[in-house]
């Protein structure tokens, strides 16, 4: 009979491990899509308009409308990564635990 393969679990007693592990797992997650949609974005841009996207709101060859609206199009788009990297993080921390991850 085949060895059956023992998965790492954090204990059900252990809540403090489990929120610990929760909140390391989304924070990670939660970065690597922000900063990977951020930078995606930028190149995006960059290669459709052939100029650098408008970071400074201060400078003075941005126009403000230009400015607000690569605001508005980033922090959507971005926040939808954020959110399907923190579903996915969960989905992997109930298969890897055997339980859902902890409310705030």
């Amino acid at each position: 009979m085949p060895k059956k393969i023992r998965r790492p679990s954090i204990s059900p007693k252990n809540r403090r491990g489990r929120r610990l592990a929760w909140a390391a797992v989304a924070a990670g997650a939660s970065y690597v899509a922000a900063r990977g949609t951020g930078l995606l974005l930028d190149q995006v841009y960059e290669r459709a308009r052939n100029e650098k996207a408008p970071r400074d709101p201060l400078a003075r060859d941005t126009s403000l409308p230009m400015v607000l609206g690569w605001a508005a199009a980033s922090a959507m788009v971005i926040g939808l990564a954020e959110i399907a990297a923190q579903r996915g993080a969960a989905r992997l921390f109930e298969r890897t635990t055997g339980h859902r991850p902890p409310k705030k």
